[in-house]
């Protein structure tokens, strides 16, 4: 773009009205900021302390230094840009995350509520029957204490601290198993 000397303006061309808020500011020198043919800004100069007009190496530096200006510009609001793209990128991996963390636990406290389930419906039907009340209703119980560890086990994660170790009897898991199958 070329520079506008304001003072150069002919105040009867209508387009004074767009530079005439400028004047009243004492701009002398404008220069729109493009990139691309894109408008990213206007930089303007007050005039000279020595009430000399711009010339031409003054002109010819101001617009060497609107172009840079307007490079800066675009590559501030590229990288911006770019922030906000990394930014959703982050929230939408986040987000995925979390449906994927439902997902998990919907499916491990699910499994334990099916024994559960199975136990309350079969048992109205089996009152009698002593040995599969003793085994079920333990079962029940396990597998309720199970869900409890799971969601005592996602508060500890959410809040962030670290999980022990503890012996675990192979053989009670194995025979649980063998139970719920």
């Amino acid at each position: 773009s070329e520079p506008i000397v304001l003072s150069e303006v002919d105040p009867t061309d209508p387009a004074a009205v767009l530079t005439a808020p400028l004047l009243e500011r004492r701009i002398e020198l404008a220069v729109v900021l493009r990139v691309k043919r894109r408008l990213v800004g206007v930089l303007t100069l007050g005039r000279r302390s020595d009430d000399e007009l711009y010339g031409d190496d003054d002109i010819g530096l101001v617009m060497t230094l609107a172009n840079q200006v307007a490079v800066a510009l675009e590559n501030a609001r590229l990288y911006e840009e770019l922030r906000q793209s990394r930014e959703e990128v982050h929230h939408a991996t986040r987000l995925s995350a979390v449906g994927t963390l439902a997902a998990g636990v919907a499916h491990e406290i699910r499994n334990p509520l099916v024994a559960v389930r199975t136990f309350l419906q079969l048992c109205p039907k089996r009152l009698e029957d002593h040995e599969f009340l003793r085994t079920l209703s333990s079962l029940a119980l396990a597998e309720a204490q199970r869900i409890e560890r799971l969601i005592t086990d996602l508060l500890t994660f959410a809040r962030g601290h670290e999980r022990t170790l503890e012996d675990l009897d192979l053989g009670a898991v194995v025979t649980q198993v063998r139970s719920l199958l």
